[in-house]
């Protein structure tokens, strides 16, 4: 068969002891160069983007592909092999880069492109009024890794459209002549020298992005020894280990203790106290102290004349009890009564519906404490900016007393992030030390003062109630 010539009409070859030596050999040497490929690309992206980064951001055709081609193994009693991932070396080698150049961060499917491809096409400048097109526009894997200078164009191209046919004929037994032999052998050779150079590239970028991150915790160790060293805290406060700070502190000790063991109380006290209205506003009426025509509990009605002490017409009333009270008169009296305690039913709802306050284990900036007395004035403890800890600076944050929207009273806290600098012996001295000053005690003062007088009023109303029960 060595003497074959092209002068011949047609040939059946019967056995295939002329090719079997050939492709063998060929087969071979593809197995390794497309597995070097898988191995270089796989390596990689694992690496840069966790060891499911072809099941996470794959395109769907890919997936399909991968599924298809592990059907039988899938389904097959061999276990031992099924929970390896292998996706890539499911795919036809012309699939290889394709897949990379589909695969992105935010992966869409088929039927989801082709309903924001027929938007984009059809509204054209409504488009992203209607539907996220943009997406369509998001880089692949491919660009965000600038492939383009691992492997060329030329490469890419020349693997899509000679070598993967050639390992194609290899592989489905067709005839190879000594000619296609050579010219792919020389091929592999090609691919294989590249992929080293591309190989090398990448574990360039991988070396290069280790030694970074060695030389960055290599600082952050020496830093963290010279603050220590300097008596400063290695580790830069973050919010929550300051706002633990403050409240061990005296001032927020004392804010605390306010909060927790009186306006926490406030909305219960004054829920009772509604009660007990309710029903002395109930037994305002004439049947409780009349008898026929004759006033019979004339001391019950100078109680309820009591609860009216600051009512503009109280002396009025006080007058008309010391004469003979008819119907006529008490009828008048109730009347101004009732509206009267309506407007202390008011006032307690108001005083219940504006108490507000915040956990101090997880506060922020504004308001930490609201109140409204019973005379509708409003008051609030609030936080005027925030901390931002950073190595060598300090933050000073407001806590104002506020009436009425107003601040009155102003207290603070002042915090410092320490840091050193070298000297020209290299020797770390502190530049700016670790501080935390916390002043507000007149807030708190204040606070306290409409705390007390709100449960004062309250104390004041439930025994009046309470005498007018018995």
């Amino acid at each position: 068969m060595g003497l074959l010539h092209g002068n011949y009409e047609q040939i059946f070859w019967l056995a295939d002891s002329q090719n079997m030596k050939i492709a063998t050999d060929l087969y071979s040497r593809l197995h390794l160069l497309e597995n070097y490929l898988r191995e270089i690309i796989n390596s990689y992206m694992s690496i840069r983007h966790g060891g499911d980064w072809f099941e996470k951001y794959s395109y769907e055709d890919y997936i399909n592909k991968y599924l298809k081609f592990s059907e039988w193994f899938r389904a097959s009693r061999y276990d031992l092999y099924k929970k390896v991932d292998n996706h890539l070396y499911n795919l036809e080698i012309d699939d290889i880069f394709m897949a990379l150049k589909a695969a992105k961060k935010k992966q869409i499917t088929n039927v989801v492109k082709r309903a924001l491809e027929d938007i984009k096409k059809h509204e054209k400048g409504n488009a992203t009024e209607i539907a996220s097109v943009e997406l369509l526009d998001s880089p692949s894997l491919w660009d965000e890794e600038n492939f383009d200078e691992i492997f060329s164009r030329a490469v890419v191209g020349r693997w899509k459209e000679d070598l993967s046919k050639r390992r194609n004929m290899v592989a489905h037994n067709k005839m190879i002549c000594r000619d296609m032999y050579n010219d792919t052998i020389a091929a592999i050779d090609y691919f294989g020298k590249e992929f080293k150079k591309a190989d090398e590239l990448l574990k360039r970028r991988i070396k290069s992005e280790e030694i970074i991150e060695a030389i960055h915790l290599r600082s952050e160790a020496e830093e963290a020894m010279n603050l220590e060293y300097c008596d400063i805290n290695s580790e830069l406060l973050e919010e929550q280990d300051i706002i633990e700070q403050l409240n061990e502190t005296d001032d927020f000790i004392c804010l605390s203790g306010i909060i927790n063991d009186s306006i926490a109380d406030i909305s219960e006290k004054v829920e009772d106290t509604l009660l007990s209205l309710k029903y002395i506003r109930e037994s305002l009426q004439e049947e409780t102290f009349f008898e026929d025509d004759e006033l019979i509990r004339k001391d019950l009605l100078q109680k309820y004349i009591e609860l009216g002490d600051n009512h503009y017409l109280y002396t009025t009333w006080k007058t008309l009890l010391e004469g003979t009270v008819t119907k006529e008169i008490y009828r008048l009296i109730e009347d101004a009564l009732q509206e009267h305690l309506l407007s202390i039913e008011q006032k307690l709802k108001n005083v219940r519906d504006n108490v507000f306050y915040v956990d101090l284990n997880c506060f922020s900036e504004g308001d930490l404490v609201r109140l409204q007395d019973f005379e509708g004035n409003e008051f609030s403890v609030n936080i005027s900016g925030w901390f931002c800890p950073d190595r060598g600076s300090s933050n000073e944050v407001y806590v104002n007393w506020s009436e009425n929207g107003v601040n009155s009273v102003y207290g603070g806290i002042y915090i410092s992030y320490g840091d050193y600098e070298m000297t020209e012996d290299d020797i770390p001295i502190p530049c700016v030390e670790d501080e935390l000053v916390v002043k507000f005690s007149e807030v708190n003062d204040k606070l306290e003062a409409v705390v007390e007088g709100i449960f004062e009023v309250l104390d004041k109303i439930e025994s009046q109630y309470v005498e007018l029960e018995i």
